[in-house]
């Protein structure tokens, strides 16, 4: 990926933003790139080293990734697993695939693994499900999968979400968040059904190396991630055709069909 600082940011931005550390390891999937569409992912393998992307949109990694200091932070020495990453290899038709999940919090004594994110109270609220969102449910299953598969019993799921645009007039009204800290249970699947779901993902993901899939609404949030947060949008024909049809309808020269 190239970087560019259109607006001339300081120096200090640009190494905060580009000085990612984060490392899949050795793994051919992280849990991360198992939920991303598959269409997103052969096209970011394809064109990775040509996705120029500039500094100034890249706020909201920047502040996702506190949320690793935070776990930090709340870690009980001798008791929890902090910000460890687990392996584990699944067969699918006849090849081996080592999927890897890094997790914030596996608190042992009460077996509860738990995942700080940032948010919007939107995110969270009652129109959307109360954050019951299915990336969230198959990320978290997927690093309870991989604890079992390493000697450890997660016996539930939960979110720490991190409300950023919280505020106390609207706390307790029509489903807003109480606090800023917002906790969510999510379901917690079997290990034969996570399994099962990995494989299925696992090969879908194969499958799209080669046969270019096309996202569905659900996978783009309805156009809102191809224009905002996807790297690969521009090399993207389903979204260009999109883009393209606005343009003609609209008489304009821009926007994300939604």
């Amino acid at each position: 990926m190239k970087y560019t600082n259109k607006y001339n940011l300081p120096d200090v931005v640009v190494r905060a933003v580009t000085n990612d550390p984060y490392s899949k390891g050795k793994s051919d999937f992280s849990a991360t790139e198992l939920i991303k569409p598959a269409r997103q992912r052969a096209l970011f393998i394809k064109h990775q080293n040509d996705i120029t992307k500039d500094v100034s949109e890249m706020s909201y990694t920047l502040i996702g990734n506190n949320c690793h200091y935070i776990a930090e932070r709340a870690e009980r020495l001798g008791i929890d697993l902090c910000e460890e990453r687990f392996f584990s290899t699944f067969i699918v038709d006849g090849k081996e695939f080592v999927v890897s999940a890094q997790i914030d919090i596996f608190e042992t004594d009460t077996q509860t693994l738990i995942d700080w994110k940032t948010s919007k109270a939107y995110a969270v609220g009652k129109k959307t499900g109360y954050g019951q969102k299915p990336e969230w449910i198959a990320q978290l299953n997927i690093g309870a999968e991989l604890l079992r598969r390493n000697g450890h019993v997660p016996s539930s799921i939960q979110i720490i979400a991190v409300i950023k645009d919280w505020y106390s007039d609207q706390a307790g009204i029509d489903g807003y968040p109480l606090t800023p800290f917002h906790p969510i249970r999510l379901p917690l699947w079997s290990s034969k059904t996570t399994t099962k779901w990995i494989i299925d993902r696992i090969r879908i993901h194969q499958e799209a190396l080669t046969k270019l899939p096309l996202c569905t609404k659900e996978e783009t949030w309805y156009g809102r991630m191809c224009e905002e947060y996807c790297d690969v949008s521009s090399f993207c024909e389903q979204y260009q055709t999109k883009l393209k049809a606005k343009e003609i309808k609209d008489g304009t020269s821009g926007g994300a069909d939604s």
